[in-house]
């Protein structure tokens, strides 16, 4: 998670844009397209959405009561990459205009 958060850095000033926890107005998302597949939702929404102002609150990780961590694959791995890339790609592209 920290080397996943290091390499978004420079896209976000977010602290945490893997979190899977977060509210969005709907105008921020209004006629985005959102990638179900994609890696992190809330990573696209702060790099693609339409917003002045990011708040994060705090909140903190208890122990896991029920199920399993999920497995990090070398497939989950290389989505992450060619996602960020994308991402990276769409935010030069949108400077240029």
């Amino acid at each position: 998670s920290k080397t996943a958060t290091l390499l978004v850095k420079p896209l976000t000033g977010v602290r945490d844009p893997m979190s899977g926890f977060f509210f969005v107005n709907k105008n921020v998302i209004k006629n985005m397209e959102i990638n179900p597949e994609s890696c992190k939702i809330c990573l696209d929404i702060i790099v693609r959405g339409k917003y002045k102002k990011v708040v994060e609150i705090p909140y903190i990780f208890t122990n896991r009561e029920r199920g399993k961590t999920k497995i990090l694959t070398l497939k989950e791995i290389t989505k992450y990459i060619k996602y960020i890339l994308y991402l990276y790609g769409y935010r030069i592209r949108n400077r240029v205009k």
